[in-house]
């Protein structure tokens, strides 16, 4: 099981544990992915600068530094490195 997952179960079960025993929170991540995938919602990964001022969502996701602390989003491309696309 990947460390994602056991955390996501851990959390799952904090909220059912805080939670009314008639609650209809999935028991587990497996539970949780089969409701997601029936209802064909869909994932969308959202940059978040790395000090924490500022998510790139929508108009601001094609910049390559925070418009606040002005930390690079990219690591620096180095010409012998051969890379095209930045990391």
């Amino acid at each position: 099981m990947h460390v994602i997952e056991k955390c996501l179960d851990y959390f799952i079960q904090m909220l059912v544990h805080v939670t009314s025993k008639d609650n209809c929170i999935p028991k587990n991540y497996y539970e949780d992915h089969n409701v997601i995938s029936f209802v064909d919602l869909k994932a969308q990964k959202i940059y978040c600068c790395e000090v924490g001022y500022m998510l790139d969502y929508k108009d601001d996701e094609y910049l390559t530094k925070c418009k606040f602390c002005h930390f690079p989003r990219y690591l620096p491309l180095k010409a012998e490195s051969g890379r095209y696309k930045n990391v």
